[in-house]
């Protein structure tokens, strides 16, 4: 394979995952399962950062978004991720979202938005699956 063809390297030199507003899953994700993370506090400077992530050619693997943010709307921020994949037709990014509740009605909006829903608290046997779909 030609140096020009090569993908994109990804362990060791680019986080694979953007945690949103989930800081106290840092230590579940790198040393549980071995992800390097980004994170990011505030839905813009999330978007941003998938955006950035994109253009770099390194774009992360998935992301987990925390419901429990009350500044974090979870259909305008899929609005937006939505829109920086349709421009980046080859990238594929997974979103997770967790929360503390599981009302019916977050249910229904991870549903509309096609998001998966894990409820928390998160524990190392409810992510290992990502381990089997991202190494």
């Amino acid at each position: 394979m030609r140096q020009a063809e090569q993908p994109a390297k990804r362990i060791g030199d680019c986080p694979e995952c953007l945690l949103v507003s989930c800081s106290d899953l840092v230590p579940l994700f790198e040393k549980g399962l071995g992800f390097r993370c980004d994170e990011s506090f505030l839905e813009e400077s999330a978007i941003n950062a998938i955006g950035r992530a994109i253009r770099k050619n390194v774009p992360y693997r998935f992301v987990f978004v925390d419901l429990d943010d009350p500044t974090l709307l979870l259909g305008r921020f899929m609005t937006a991720v939505k829109k920086l994949l349709a421009e980046s037709p080859n990238v594929q990014i997974d979103v997770y979202a967790c929360a503390s509740s599981n009302s019916e009605r977050m249910l229904k909006k991870c549903t509309e938005v096609r998001v998966q829903f894990i409820p928390k608290p998160m524990t190392l046997e409810k992510v290992k699956h990502l381990v089997a779909l991202y190494k």
